[in-house]
């Protein structure tokens, strides 16, 4: 039976932790260990935590002695403790599907070269609880992904990955090091990205998680409204280019279609009155900075020639978004094939 260790980050979680941890223990088919880790929470996450692991010798109660942040946090639970076959990063607001572990584990055990495995999440809310999960899906259909393919995919259409389905083998977590904390809000897709230069990667079409959106989330971004979190997007797949695709020299076309892409889509974000003279002005520097074309590119003498017509009008239109969020209704998550 493979193992698992599930590292649980809480901060002020305390109201979520017992249901998280609760799918976490009743998964079948898997031995799990949780490790439950207080990012010195002001609430009473340390009460709940140790009662936690007090009523069940599979689950540890950590508390960090100064808040490390979400990256520190999940650095120290996956890379200090996690010792397990594999290993998941489950945010202490975020629920596990019935089977979803089994699923996952079951894919690496057949594919030995597989070394991350996601699948799709429901997306909930703060009243969602566990018991409206969906019932277990047994055998999934899955499908294993070229590395090539799945890092083309993020330069493409952004993230792919609903990270509290994101299971990965322990020992190549570890090999590969800890998360980055220069890319605050995608850290998670550059992570992903470094598995794929490794070796393929392993998809679930099942839905293996409930991941929660609320403004309070351990992740919430505090960016730019205009652009979003396009700039370190931007930068992280620049990153990964320059560092773990060497071998892969077509990624360096990827990047330049990416920048087009997001210039000609920032520079029409900036002639945007719906945004403040300070966002539009953000979203032109960025879109400058990012055209790989310069200041001959079209789409920059279209948008200078409107700023002095004074046209700066809400259009009817936007030019085609790279898709950072790939969602479908209320379920997050990529399945090749649902182009």
């Amino acid at each position: 039976m493979a193992s698992i260790d599930v590292v649980v980050p809480c901060y002020n979680y305390a109201h979520f932790l017992k249901d998280c941890v609760a799918s976490i223990l009743s998964q079948r088919d898997v031995e799990v260990r949780v490790l439950i880790l207080d990012d010195a929470s002001p609430d009473n996450t340390q009460q709940i935590g140790e009662a936690l692991a007090a009523s069940d010798p599979r689950v540890t109660y950590q508390k960090n002695k100064q808040n490390l942040g979400l990256i520190g946090t999940a650095n120290r639970g996956l890379l200090d403790w996690a010792q397990a076959d594999y290993a998941l990063l489950l945010s202490a607001d975020d629920l596990l599907t019935q089977g979803s572990l089994a699923r996952a584990t079951a894919l690496m055990e057949t594919h030995k070269d597989v070394h991350l495995v996601f699948g799709r999440a429901l997306l909930i809310d703060d009243a969602f609880d566990r018991t409206q999960l969906p019932e277990d899906a047994g055998t999934p259909d899955y499908k294993v992904l070229q590395g090539r393919d799945f890092i083309k995919r993020n330069f493409t259409h952004g993230n792919p990955v609903a990270s509290p389905t994101a299971v990965v083998r322990t020992r190549v977590q570890q090999a590969l090091g800890g998360y980055l904390p220069q890319f605050y809000h995608t850290s998670d897709m550059e992570m992903w990205m470094r598995f794929a230069a490794r070796g393929p990667i392993g998809v679930i079409k099942s839905l293996q998680a409930g991941y929660r959106l609320h403004g309070a989330s351990m992740s919430a971004p505090k960016i730019n409204r205009a652009i979003s979190d396009r700039e370190e997007c931007f930068e992280t797949c620049k990153f990964v280019t320059e560092t773990w695709c060497k071998a892969l020299p077509e990624a360096q076309d990827w990047l330049i279609q990416m920048q087009r892409r997001m210039a000609t889509e920032v520079y029409w974000r900036a002639a945007l009155s719906k945004y403040s003279p300070e966002e539009r002005r953000v979203c032109a520097a960025f879109a400058k900075r990012v055209d790989p074309d310069g200041p001959l590119s079209l789409r920059r003498l279209k948008f200078e020639l409107k700023k002095r017509l004074l046209q700066l009008k809400p259009q009817s239109e936007s030019p085609e978004d790279l898709e950072y969020f790939p969602r479908t209704s209320d379920i997050y998550g990529w399945w090749p094939g649902d182009d």
